[in-house]
């Protein structure tokens, strides 16, 4: 499964069982082939996906994305 579906996935899933006003989600995830094999690339692949309020008003959505995206969590 690509990042992309999962992440999409995800928000499809919590957005249906916890009904919220808006949902999003940032996944971040590096290629681990490489990690195991000992090679220090910092290659982060992020995906996001949205739905509800954080789709309908840009506002809230570019300012979540902003602060998700910027947020570096070592993996």
């Amino acid at each position: 499964m690509k990042q992309e579906d999962f992440t999409q996935e995800a928000v499809d899933l919590f957005y249906k069982r916890l009904q919220p006003q808006g949902l999003a989600i940032v996944v971040s995830g590096v290629h681990l082939c490489m990690k195991m094999r000992g090679v220090h690339c910092e290659a982060v692949n992020k995906t996001s996906a949205v739905k509800g309020d954080f789709k309908d008003y840009e506002r809230t959505r570019d300012e979540f994305l902003s602060l998700a995206t910027n947020f570096n969590h070592p993996l």
